[in-house]
């Protein structure tokens, strides 16, 4: 004998609406986490080029600013 669904009451309803957001959020969450980490990433390369290039235009071998 096939089971009969009940309705579900309001606060079900909502919660199973908070579950959905918080997967929503979690996910979003996920994806701003990792562009700052792959940003921060071409960050650092970036200013290690511009140490390199500002070394070698110098000629000194010394940094300077420090």
């Amino acid at each position: 004998m096939p089971w009969k669904l009940r309705p579900l009451e309001p606060i079900e309803q909502e919660n199973d609406a908070l579950k959905t957001t918080i997967v929503y959020l979690r996910r979003e969450l996920e994806n701003k986490q990792g562009t700052v980490g792959r940003l921060k990433l071409v960050l650092r390369e970036r200013l290690t080029r511009i140490d390199q290039l500002t070394e070698t235009s110098t000629g000194c071998g010394c940094k300077t600013g420090a």
